[in-house]
Parts: C-alpha cells; structure tokens; sequence
C-alpha cells in the first residue's frame, strides 16, 4: 500500500507547492542509507523523536525509537548521540534504562561508544539488509487492510494540515523527498524515503498526535 499512498500523499502536497520531510511507514526493515535518506532532519521530526517516552520496558522503548530514527535517517551514520543524562532526561527514562538501551544498540552494531576528550555515542549503520517480508506475508488478510486503512488515514489527514500549516523550508525539504521517491532504486532505498517522507509529513502538519502517531506506527508496524 506504500506507493499508493505515497503517490497520494504527494500529489496532495504538490498541489499546494508543498516540500516538507515527511515519512511512510512501510512493514520492512532495512538499515541501508539511500538517496537523500541522510539529510538533516526537520526540528519538528526531532522534536517528535527526543519525546518523552512511557512504556512498560524503558529500555526497550529507547531501542525501539532509536533503532526506527536510524533506519529513517534522522539520525544520520556518524551522528553523535546527546549525552546519556541529557537524552535519559529527553525520553523520561532512568540512566540506567538508557545505559542498557546503548549496550543493546551496541551488541546491534548500531551504535558506537568511544571514549576520550571527543567521545560519546555515536550512530553507525550495519551492513544493507533484505526488506523483511516473511513478516509480512505472515499476516492475514484482515490485519493488512487494517493496516492499509491506518496508513492512509494518517498520511491523508497530514497532507491535509501539511498544505496548510507547513513552512516554505519544510514544503521545500517534502518536495526533494518526493522527488527522490520517483527514483529512488531497489525496495530497501525505496521503504526507507517512503517512511521518512511520511514522518516529515506527519511533522510538517505540526499535529503532535499525527506526529507521534506516525512514529509508532513505524515502531510497531514498520520497522
């Protein structure tokens, strides 16, 4: 349903000179950068990102968000990750919980601890991985529509608000996204714009519930 979708959500976006960063969430994973994956995401996205978080597994949570702004690209390879008492602070988490989070990230290769005067956390990307699909043909027909149907709910309600409330630079930062969405080659680049354009989409309508809405969905469903 992806491209679907896209296309609609784009077309909608257009149709008022709209260029926002905005993302899709599409039912695989994939860890390879693509084109233009790698451009600095918008504040509103980052602001989405760093939210407090209120789970059951504080930990798992902080892997869940970090893992999903890794693959999206809003945190870029290299990227250094805010120090631990500051980012335990942002997700509302103990540093313990945080700690245990950057170990897992680290056993995953997606994050790299050095130590020293320029040291810190910081993002790496493992190697290109398939798309997941045996997930999803594991679902059934139901659980698909019902997903279809969540999809487009969000991204029609976000280009709706988008056309109207977004900013000349986010509708500019859209636009390049969807441009590389009509180029872009192979599933894994293709899964990984489509839900980063969905998420700057969901960012750009400046609706926090979209926004936060649209980063679980890639949490639960996505990645």
């Amino acid at each position: 349903s992806c491209p679907t979708s896209v296309s609609q959500s784009v077309n909608r976006v257009e149709l008022f000179g709209a260029t926002t960063d905005a993302v899709s969430t599409s039912p695989t994973v994939c860890h390879h950068r693509c084109v233009n994956a790698a451009s600095p995401a918008t504040q509103p996205a980052l602001d989405i990102l760093f939210e407090t978080l209120v789970p059951q597994d504080s930990a798992s949570a902080v892997v869940r968000r970090l893992k999903v702004a890794i693959a999206l690209g809003l945190l870029a390879d290299g990227d250094r990750l805010p120090r631990e008492s500051d980012l335990a602070a942002k997700f509302g988490v103990s540093n313990f919980s945080l700690r245990e989070a950057l170990g897992v990230l680290r056993d995953e290769g997606l994050v790299q601890t050095r130590v020293g005067k320029n040291g810190g956390s910081f993002v790496q990307l493992p190697p290109p991985t398939e798309p997941g699909w045996d997930r999803l043909k594991s679902r059934s027909a139901s659980a698909l529509r019902d997903f279809a149907d969540w999809r487009r709910t969000l991204a029609s309600s976000s280009a709706a608000l988008a056309s109207q409330r977004a900013t000349p630079a986010e509708i500019d930062h859209l636009g390049e996204l969807a441009s590389t969405m009509r180029t872009v080659p192979g599933a894994r680049e293709a899964t990984r714009i489509y839900c980063r354009f969905y998420l700057e989409l969901a960012a750009s309508a400046q609706s926090t519930r979209l926004s936060r809405a649209e980063l679980q969905l890639n949490e639960t469903d996505g990645w």
